[in-house]
């Protein structure tokens, strides 16, 4: 299949499910819901696409377990923004670098004792992730494998708020993962996709151990679709992530930090791309239909993706 078609993109910003000092909330990363987006299109022979992203995410709502949770929460709101500049290094069909830069924006409300409500906003670089891929095992080139780094770039120490919210988890991480589509029965114009990534921390600092996380994806997305000559792909996705607790382990047994966070999240992301010449501009809106954390942690009703691209 050498028509345009859409492909799922793992992400680089992640939220760590941990603890603010000194309340006790934690929140539920992107990456939980967002992680697979937004989608490419397949590779079409050695070039250069440089990318340029804006992801949104507002997480206002108090959650604990499998619903909102009323429970006296010191943090009110948090606000994210990432600007992601990226770079695909196409080798040939089968051989590829993917590398994205962030730059964060994070804005947290708190409440404690004696100061009221406060804002902490952060702003900086975030954590770097490269990725290596292969996608010859086959002659459509319907497998890819992937395997890469995410890199300790972002800050990861703050005398004010704790490892939660900050721009960077100060972890180095293995990722390895694979991605694979194929034409849904009879019908050619609809291609069905599937992604999967394991994240695991290998080196950590600053007495912080994030949890690893698994995330997976399923689509359905309509090719050969066309106004004049724009190509127009219509995509829905199913995302799935669980992530294990984050640790302190200098706090013990009674860690608070391991108490909220961790969790498991399934959304349903709608989204659509057009293409151009070599131009690409892809938006996603994703929803969560199934949220079960630990403890207490921020969610987000939506979160908002969209990315431009130039191929040359």
């Amino acid at each position: 299949m050498t028509s345009l078609l859409v492909r799922n993109r793992i992400l680089l910003a992640s939220l760590l499910g941990a603890l603010l000092v000194p309340s006790v909330s934690a929140l539920v990363s992107d990456a939980g819901m967002f992680e697979q987006l937004p989608p490419l299109f397949p590779p079409e022979g050695p070039g250069v696409r440089m990318s340029l992203e804006w992801d949104f995410l507002d997480q206002g709502q108090n959650w604990s377990g499998n619903y909102p949770s009323s429970t006296i929460n010191l943090d009110k709101d948090l606000t994210t923004n990432w600007l992601k500049a990226g770079a695909q290094l196409q080798f040939d069909r089968s051989w590829a670098l993917r590398t994205a830069v962030p730059l964060g924006v994070r804005s947290l409300q708190t409440t404690s004792q004696g100061n009221g409500q406060q804002t902490f906003t952060r702003v900086g670089l975030g954590d770097v992730q490269i990725l290596g891929e292969f996608s010859g095992l086959w002659s459509d080139h319907s497998t890819t494998l992937r395997a890469g780094l995410k890199l300790p770039t972002g800050s990861s120490s703050d005398s004010v708020i704790g490892p939660s919210y900050r721009l960077g988890t100060g972890s180095t991480d293995l990722l390895v993962g694979l991605e694979h589509f194929g034409q849904v029965g009879e019908w050619p114009r609809w291609v069905w996709t599937m992604e999967l990534l394991w994240r695991q921390p290998i080196v950590t600092q600053n007495g912080f151990v994030p949890g690893a996380e698994i995330d997976q994806s399923f689509g359905i997305t309509y090719r050969d679709l066309f106004i004049n000559d724009v190509s127009v792909v219509p995509v829905v996705q199913l995302v799935t992530a669980y992530r294990w607790n984050d640790r302190v382990p200098s706090n013990g047994s009674t860690d608070p930090v391991a108490d909220n966070s961790g969790y498991s999240v399934y959304s349903v992301a709608p989204g659509v791309a057009f293409g151009w010449d070599t131009w690409r501009v892809v938006t996603n809106l994703g929803i969560p239909l199934y949220q079960n954390v630990n403890g207490n942690q921020l969610v987000a009703p939506f979160a908002f993706q969209t990315q431009i691209s130039y191929g040359f």
